[in-house]
């Protein structure tokens, strides 16, 4: 970054992003992001996320916004080291459809890509749709206009 023959790792830039959404926010001018930075060095693996105030923490998996509220109960009980890629994605679909009951004017596809050590390049695999019951609100709109 600075030729200084140093390199930051995962960890030193979520703390510098960290100071930088903080230093914002104290200036009533926050960033209005929520970042997620994951990396590895000298075999570590390293997961954190920072939001529009400086808020951080690292974990083994994080989620931002509303996910952050519904998604990772469900994450802290069923996610384990030992997951793999299909009982990885399953897991993701069901935080995932949780989450869009929640919010139903969100989106529901989502892309899946893994991403590995020995890989750089994130490619994509899969989408997943969820399919969603449309109702009939045909009979309370009518009470509604009667009034």
């Amino acid at each position: 970054m600075w030729d200084d023959g140093n390199s930051l790792g995962p960890k030193e830039v979520h703390n510098y992003l960290t100071r930088v959404m903080y230093n914002r926010r104290n200036k009533f001018n926050p960033l209005w992001n929520s970042l997620v930075l994951g990396g590895i060095k000298k075999g570590q693996k390293y997961l954190g996320t920072v939001n529009m105030i400086g808020i951080n923490y690292e974990d083994n998996h994080v989620a931002t916004g509303l996910g952050n509220h519904l998604a990772r109960p469900i994450l802290r009980d069923e996610w384990n080291e030992n997951l793999s890629f299909e009982e990885g994605v399953r897991l993701l679909e069901k935080c995932m459809r949780v989450l869009l009951y929640r919010d139903r004017s969100a989106v529901n596809k989502i892309q899946v890509c893994p991403v590995s050590i020995s890989c750089c390049v994130a490619q994509l695999i899969s989408v997943l749709f969820f399919p969603l019951p449309i109702y009939n609100l045909s009979k309370y709109t009518n009470l509604i206009l009667k009034y």
